[in-house]
């Protein structure tokens, strides 16, 4: 039994559990990939093939992105975050100035991402389509903390 292990050893077992669960999904998963996936795109007429792989291509690269502004351009983690509560549309248009600034002086142009990023969000958020999930969670905190300390009894682990 996994509880009576010391602390390190319980995560260690649990780290293996979880990769084996992880593993007996991949079969089934495979299964249905290559069912509602694979077997229709090799169904379809050449150019057609042609288009769809351009579509899988062009979404991919919107969504490595906060990758690349993080690590070759430095943007700050703040906006990162604004960044994460935008839509699809919202990252293209902001991959779509990446691309654009890419001449620009390194400094400069994580300036000008930030501030693109900023502007993009402000957007969003006036149009509706930002996700509040960090009020929900800020909402949470501040309900949490006019209630007080929740009283707990003993947990299952510590009996």
């Amino acid at each position: 039994m996994i509880l009576g292990l010391p602390p390190k050893e319980q995560k260690r077992r649990r780290r293996e559990l979880l990769a084996e669960h992880r593993l007996s999904l991949v079969p089934s998963f495979v299964t249905a990939f290559e069912r509602q996936r694979v077997r229709p795109f090799l169904l379809l007429p050449p150019d057609e093939r042609r288009q769809a792989a351009e579509r899988w291509a062009t979404r991919a690269r919107w969504f490595e992105v906060r990758q690349r502004l993080e690590v070759e351009v430095g943007v700050s983690r703040d906006v990162l975050e604004l960044l994460s509560d935008l839509g699809p549309e919202d990252w293209a248009r902001v991959r779509d100035e990446y691309d654009r600034s890419a001449t620009m002086d390194p400094v400069e142009r994580r300036f000008h991402l930030e501030d693109e990023i900023r502007e993009v969000h402000g957007r969003a958020a006036l149009d509706g389509r930002a996700d509040r999930r960090h009020d929900r969670g800020r909402l949470r905190g501040l309900m949490r903390d006019s209630r007080g300390p929740r009283k707990r009894g003993p947990s299952e682990r510590e009996r």
